[in-house]
């Protein structure tokens, strides 16, 4: 993966587990929220292994904005 990959790979993921998170509150059925919340906890946790990445791939001074 290219670092602007690895860096826009967290923000999709995020944006995923936030939409599921939207779904999560009309959904009637137990398990299908089970499910839902299952899925929410693999995306997040995707998420964070994601920024551990961007961290080692991104230089520091990459990053900085000035």
């Amino acid at each position: 993966l290219k670092t602007e990959e690895i860096l826009m790979l967290k923000d999709e993921l995020m944006s995923i587990f936030a939409a599921l998170g939207e779904v999560q509150g009309h959904i009637k059925d137990a398990g299908v929220a089970e499910l839902v919340r299952g899925c929410r906890r693999n995306l997040k946790a995707a998420a964070e292994q994601a920024e551990e990445l961007e961290q080692r791939l991104v230089p520091a001074e990459a990053v900085e904005v000035g």
